[in-house]
């Protein structure tokens, strides 16, 4: 029986997600990543996706490459992963 995990991830679908999300909630720019580890059935994939600006005074677009500070959030992180 397949979960489906073996189809490519939607590159599209992300892309769209993240302007629904990013504009919803006020966001001007942000990132997201997705990795998948290949398992038995399913092959490794990656996805990245960008939308909007890093600065709303210059209007830079964010792209897969751009940096953002994250400062106080590596707590949140850091506690996530371990």
């Amino acid at each position: 029986m397949s979960d489906g995990s073996s189809t490519p991830i939607d590159i599209e679908y992300w892309r769209e997600r993240l302007a629904v999300l990013a504009g919803r909630h006020g966001v001007p720019g942000a990132q997201l990543g997705i990795v998948r580890t290949p398992g038995p059935d399913r092959p490794a994939a990656r996805v990245e996706a960008a939308h909007g600006v890093l600065d709303v005074a210059t209007g830079h677009a964010v792209d897969t490459g751009s940096v953002f500070q994250i400062g106080s959030i590596t707590k949140v992180w850091t506690d996530t992963v371990s």
